[in-house]
């Protein structure tokens, strides 16, 4: 069974009608936006996502995203109610290594990048999956993790990030 989270990075979790880092290029902003050709996806590696992430899941239970809410329709909400409940509060990444943080209870494992998947939608735009699995058998840790981007460039802007797992 996968899970879903939706998780933001401490680094950029404020939101509004401001940008993070420097502007995107037309051809970042048109990959963000699910526009972009096959070939110019490229193998990343987990430290391209080095940080400690967030999930948005205990703020939107919280009511504390309620202000975001007030301009999506109730559809959207449930959709993130649904796709990215999770039981982990945080997720921190560093060189090749991911902890997850449950309540009082941390597991950990080394990821090796297992690829890429490109995803076409109905609606003609495009998504990245990066694939990465757990080295240790033993470890508590999800055996399976899925990086979902926007667009494929190395950016600062790579939030938010959903990850899936399982």
């Amino acid at each position: 069974m996968a899970l879903g989270a939706l998780l933001i990075s401490n680094q950029v979790a404020a939101h509004g009608n401001h940008a993070h880092g420097k502007p995107l290029s037309a051809m970042e902003q048109k990959a963000a936006e699910g526009v972009f050709a096959d070939a110019d996806v490229k193998d990343r590696p987990l430290s391209d996502w080095d940080g400690l992430w967030q999930s948005v899941y205990p703020l939107l239970e919280s009511g504390e995203l309620d202000p975001v809410w007030q301009k999506k329709a109730q559809q959207v909400k449930d959709y993130y109610r649904k796709g990215y409940a999770t039981n982990v509060d945080t997720i921190g990444i560093e060189n090749g290594v991911m902890e997850f943080d449950i309540g009082d209870r941390v597991s950990a494992c080394y990821y090796h990048y297992a690829g890429h998947r490109i995803l076409t939608y109905t609606s003609g735009k495009k998504g990245v999956r990066y694939l990465f699995e757990c080295q240790d058998a033993n470890s508590d840790a999800p055996k399976e993790i899925c990086a979902v981007q926007r667009s494929h460039y190395r950016t600062a802007q790579i939030c938010p990030l959903p990850y899936f797992y399982g």
